[in-house]
């Protein structure tokens, strides 16, 4: 009868579809496009034939997304299981992450049994519960960003003063620039370097390249900083850096230093540096201002100076001055000179002679001491000369340390050669006429 037919059919469900569990696995597919699908598939551990994917479509359960949305803007959708569903990230990142929960509830699957009968010890029967079985899931996947990321450089000069013939490098602290405004309607990734993905399918820093250029030399200091360098600037040299590692510090090639005078790096990266498959599309292009005080260098120079002797010829006796003629001077703040009279000398010396001159205190002959702060004349007190013969007016000075107020420098100088311009004579002092004694009468 009606019992039978029923026991027969419970016998066949037996045989087919008793089962254990049932388990779920996802998984979330994410392209370098940012757009990707989530999938989630069922597998029940049947009695009759073991662990078997349950049929794709057969059941319905509910997946919520982080990080990422489904076409229709949500977060959370019902997604049939064995079934790939689209979806697409969110947030502007360097790396975009995408995390997907599945839950899958009332699956009629499981091994929960229950015994039921009519009160009385003759008959009881077994029948399975009814579907109450739950599959849980999560799945998450990363991808570079799509979008643009703007490289910056914070830069300081291996060295504020140097010498000539030293070699000067730049020290490059690169990092990305979460602030930069919109390119073309797409925002710039908000908190990293952006990644490129390798072949072997691995996340690796788009490479950039900074350009490195060391003008001068400027006769003046560079300042104040500015946006442009002049046009036509002098440059030393241009070198560049790969940028292979992402954001950290690098440090650029060396440039020679030919001469005195003030130096200033500038940088730039350009996408054009970038090739096309490494990511060149994402990188968006970066300049650096002119005049920064810590990417300038200064080689200390002295100032040009011309002199003039106030007279070619004095008296023994008399006084002689010395007239400077100051060009290129630079910073604040004055720097002594000592003026000396080297001789007196039998002859007058040649023209480029060098001469010998006493120690710097000036107790080998006349002497004067000035100040120069800026350019102009500027004539020394006048020096006393008491001997007779030929002198040439030389000059020493200890320049000037790097100063607070501009960190300019003034390179020590001396001249003790002799100049035309230079050299004067200290005659003696004309004789005394003697009075003749008066006229006697004669008688």
């Amino acid at each position: 009868g009606a019992v039978e037919s029923r026991a027969r059919d419970m016998l066949a469900e037996a045989g087919s579809g008793a089962s254990r569990s049932v388990t779920a696995a996802a998984t979330v597919a994410l392209g370098d496009d940012g757009r990707g699908t989530v999938r989630v598939d069922l597998r029940a551990d049947l009695v009759a034939t073991g662990p078997s994917d349950v049929p794709a479509g057969s059941q319905t359960g509910t997946v919520t997304l982080d990080g990422a949305v489904f076409d229709d803007g949500s977060t959370t959708a019902q997604v049939a299981n064995g079934t790939a569903v689209s979806l697409r990230a969110t947030g502007s990142s360097a790396t975009l992450h995408v995390t997907a929960s599945a839950a899958f509830s009332s699956l009629p699957y499981g091994d929960a049994l229950d015994a039921v009968g009519d009160g009385g010890a003759s008959q009881r029967m077994i029948l399975a519960r009814p579907a109450d079985a739950r599959a849980e899931a999560h799945a998450d996947a990363q991808s570079p960003s799509p979008l643009p990321f703007a490289p910056r450089v914070v830069t300081r000069t291996s060295r504020t003063v140097a010498s000539m013939g030293d070699e000067l490098a730049d020290a490059l602290r690169v990092s990305a620039d979460p602030a930069t405004p919109a390119d073309h309607g797409r925002p710039a990734t908000s908190d990293g370097w952006g990644l490129t993905r390798r072949g072997d399918g691995s996340l690796a820093p788009v490479p950039v390249t900074v350009r490195s250029r060391l003008l001068g030399p400027f006769p003046e200091q560079v300042g104040p900083e500015r946006d442009e360098a002049p046009a036509g600037a002098p440059q030393v040299c241009e070198v560049v850096t790969r940028i292979d590692r992402g954001p950290g510090d690098y440090a650029s090639p060396a440039c020679r230093l030919p001469a005195g005078g003030f130096y200033t790096w500038v940088e730039s990266i350009s996408p054009d540096d970038t090739a096309v498959a490494d990511g060149r599309a994402r990188v968006l292009p970066w300049r650096s201002t002119f005049g920064a005080a810590t990417e300038t260098t200064q080689v200390p120079q002295p100032p040009r100076i011309t002199t003039t002797i106030g007279s070619s010829e004095i008296t023994t006796g008399g006084c002689q001055t010395d007239t400077l003629h100051v060009t290129s001077f630079v910073g604040v703040g004055s720097i002594p000179v000592h003026v000396r009279l080297a001789g007196p000398f039998a002859t007058a010396p040649a023209e480029g002679e060098q001469v010998l001159v006493g120690d710097a205190s000036g107790s080998g002959g006349p002497a004067a001491d000035i100040a120069l702060d800026d350019d102009g004349d500027v004539i020394t007190p006048c020096i006393r000369v008491t001997s007779p013969g030929w002198y040439v007016a030389v000059l020493d000075s200890p320049g000037r340390p790097a100063g607070d107020a501009d960190g300019a420098a003034i390179a020590p100088f001396a001249d003790h050669v002799a100049h035309a311009g230079e050299t004067f004579h200290a005659g003696p002092p004309p004789a005394a006429e003697v009075a003749a004694p008066p006229a006697h009468a004669q008688l």
